[in-house]
């Protein structure tokens, strides 16, 4: 007998695979439109998958729905949240109401990242339990407030009562920017190096794979100095770029520029290199080999699916935010001429010892960030290939440097926007 599709598409979702569990849900949803069990789970995984003007609706669908699980509010409130808009408040405090006191820490998180750091606070000083997932968003708390003493007790204690490998990376995150807070640096380096083992033996990705493929890259633009020729530039819009090794200040720079009114950024997803391995896949091509084997319609493609993916308009100074776009600055300069590119640049002892301190999201290029050997290969590798791509002729590019971004905001921003093209604005 085949297993019930519902009970396959809970483990799925309940294992961390919510892109398998998806289209079960939506099978399910679909054949039963009146239950709201489906219905929540098919908009949580939209929402897990980054989805949450899709998500939105489902959710709100179960709500209206008989016996709606009981999370349904909350998951709603967080949809609404990462949407940007402002009636998230009325589910997150039906949710307060109506979730049990294991779970209100969600909630409580809920409220910190709209800004409600007092009513997060209430929760839990008076209604949520003590366990890792208090503790941990108690140690965050303490965070903002430099209080590196307060995030070392928290994630300490949280450290003693975590049960599962995951709980015990979070945690060891925690404690070791607290330990490093408060001035015990070769505590802190302990264990963050403890954790960096624990998250390598755990990732399941091939670990060469991206330092092969910049040293492929570095290779083959060293015996091919000429770009192929893009099609003529066709006066749409055109976005611009903020480039350069992780942990550099390329976060930092996109704050600032954002303040501005003229200028919208992306999420960061790789929108560039989506739309040339979709064409490699397509045609069974390998760039940059057949790079000069895209004709002017495929330029052209290229930048209308672009452009309509990011949503980019005419007149908007739109930023696309992604540091290791750096090895990808001849494929800006052949598709969208026009562009402005940001290279920011930091010391790179700094940027290197910054990275293998955060807990990046894994994938073939961050899980390089947990090994000291890897990182300063990678940034060896990175920074020859981007330094060769700056010289590009025609790359309309400006760098800026951490260290001057920090200790001379406005005049280095007032340089800056200058070179972009953009007025100054005392929102930066």
């Amino acid at each position: 007998m085949d297993a019930d599709p519902l009970q396959t598409a809970l483990h799925l979702f309940r294992t961390g695979d919510p892109a398998a569990a998806r289209p079960i849900f939506a099978r399910v949803q679909r054949a039963n439109p009146t239950e709201a069990q489906p219905a929540f789970f098919l908009g949580a995984c939209d929402l897990k998958l980054g989805n949450p003007a899709s998500a939105a609706p489902m959710l709100l669908r179960a709500t209206a729905l008989p016996r709606p699980p009981v999370q349904a509010w909350l998951y709603l409130a967080m949809a609404r949240q990462q949407m940007g808009a402002d009636n998230w408040r009325e589910p997150l405090t039906r949710a307060e109401r109506a979730l049990p006191a294991s779970l209100l820490v969600e909630v409580a998180r809920c409220w910190l990242a709209g800004g409600q750091r007092q009513r997060a606070e209430q929760l839990l000083e008076h209604r949520v339990p003590m366990d890792v997932r208090s503790d941990l968003l108690r140690a965050r708390l303490a965070r903002r407030d430099a209080d590196g003493s307060a995030v070392v007790r928290y994630a300490s204690r949280a450290f003693q009562s975590a049960q599962t490998p995951a709980d015990r990376i979070h945690v060891m995150t925690e404690l070791g920017v607290g330990l490093d807070m408060v001035g015990r640096y070769s505590e802190a380096w302990e264990v963050f190096e403890a954790r960096n083992q624990q998250r390598w033996t755990r990732h399941g990705l091939p670990p060469d794979v991206y330092p092969n493929h910049v040293q492929h890259l570095l290779a083959w633009w060293r015996a091919h100095d000429t770009l192929p020729a893009a099609a003529p530039d066709d006066g749409g819009p055109t976005p611009h770029f903020l480039v350069g090794f992780p942990r550099s200040g390329t976060t930092l720079t996109e704050q600032c520029l954002t303040g501005h009114p003229s200028v919208r950024s992306l999420d960061e997803k790789p929108w560039l290199v989506s739309l040339f391995a979709a064409i490699e896949q397509e045609r069974g091509w390998s760039f940059p080999k057949d790079l000069h084997r895209l004709t002017p319609d495929d330029w052209q493609r290229l930048r209308d699916q672009y452009r309509a993916t990011t949503g980019l308009r005419a007149h908007e100074f739109l930023l696309d935010k992604l540091p290791l776009n750096w090895v990808n600055l001849p494929l800006i300069r052949c598709l969208f001429p026009r562009s402005r590119v940001v290279v920011v640049l930091r010391d790179p002892r700094d940027a290197c010892i910054s990275g293998l301190m955060q807990a990046f999201d894994h994938n073939v290029s961050m899980i390089q960030f947990l090994q000291p050997e890897r990182v300063g290969a990678l940034y060896n590798s990175v920074r020859a290939l981007g330094e060769r791509f700056t010289q590009i002729p025609g790359l309309h590019g400006s760098r800026v440097w951490y260290h001057d971004l920090v200790s001379d905001q406005e005049s280095t921003l007032r340089t800056l926007l200058d070179a972009l093209g953009l007025p100054w604005h005392p929102g930066v």
